[in-house]
């Protein structure tokens, strides 16, 4: 490990599951609001159809009412992330969140990492990638948010945005999550670490 070890690296970090504890309290709240009894390993795909049984538009629309409640404002930060972040800080790295989310939802995003980050991160990206707009093109991959801003390594949760930055050469450190645990990466540019406790520990950043 330390390959990915340099003097001042650009750094981004995905937002949902990798600093926010998401999927442990969205599930939580299907379970109460819509009548499911799933756990946080049941989500074992990141297709929401897939883990939640309903359409895609319908999954949308629950996870977008999720997003302007005071559960979702008030997530949880995932364990080690504010170690990890203060020594990447401390390290002199630069360090940026890009998100999937939709700019739709920008101020309850900004006012969570303002709550638990105040300061930390350069800039915050949003790509669009999970919107409620189905079919519409009008979002753009991780790895153009990269290129753009000269990223060189993504913290990521989601296989295919660790692909997608990877093929580009940037280096993506794949968290392990249930909806992941079972890929295998062929690539070079995915590391697979188990959580951000090891990312230090290991000392892979």
């Amino acid at each position: 490990m330390g390959e990915l070890l340099r003097s001042v690296m650009k750094i981004a970090f995905d937002l949902d599951d990798i600093l926010s504890s998401f999927n442990q309290i969205f599930v939580d709240y299907h379970n109460r609001h819509y009548g499911t009894n799933l756990t946080f390993d049941d989500i074992n795909d990141f297709y929401p159809p897939n883990v939640y049984m309903a359409s895609e538009q319908e999954c949308l629309r629950r996870i977008f009412e999720f997003y302007r409640t005071t559960d979702c404002d008030n997530l949880p930060v995932e364990s080690g992330a504010n170690e990890l972040i203060d020594d990447l800080i401390k390290k002199g790295h630069e360090l940026y969140v890009i998100t999937a989310r939709d700019p739709e939802i920008s101020e309850h995003t900004l006012a969570w990492l303002k709550k638990n980050f105040d300061g930390k991160f350069k800039d915050v990206i949003m790509t669009k990638q999970f919107s409620q707009e189905l079919g519409v093109n009008n979002h753009y991959k991780k790895s153009d948010a990269c290129k753009k801003y000269g990223i060189e390594v993504l913290v990521e949760d989601a296989i295919h945005n660790a692909e997608d930055v990877a093929k580009e050469g940037i280096k993506a450190i794949l968290i392990t999550k249930p909806w992941n645990k079972k890929y295998k990466p062929t690539d070079p540019n995915i590391i697979r670490a188990s959580n951000l406790n090891e990312i230090m520990r290991l000392r892979i950043l």
